[in-house]
């Protein structure tokens, strides 16, 4: 015995009363849900006065070294381990 599922959606599923339910809902969502993401960004000056920036591959400009703090993890921690990590990969 075969058996086949399918999806098939309506056009008539997305009219704007319909969007407008999915928008509030995941709005809701991610107001009760979402959880804050904490972060650190490091200005980083050598002794010529040449400041470390970052190029990131998904986003235009040139930035501060930085990232997000694990759970359980010390500001300087995470501070010290995105400073290696976007250090050794700038070399």
């Amino acid at each position: 015995m075969e058996v086949v599922t399918s999806l098939v959606v309506s056009s008539d599923l997305f009219r704007p009363p319909f969007r407008q339910m999915v928008r509030r809902t995941s709005s809701l969502y991610r107001f009760l849900f979402h959880t804050v993401t904490i972060g650190v960004r490091a200005l980083v000056i050598d002794g010529t006065g040449r400041v470390f920036l970052i190029k990131h591959s998904y986003m235009a400009g040139w930035y501060l070294p930085g990232g997000g703090v694990e759970v359980g993890e010390t500001l300087m921690t995470a501070l010290a381990r995105e400073l290696l990590e976007e250090g050794t990969s700038a070399l």
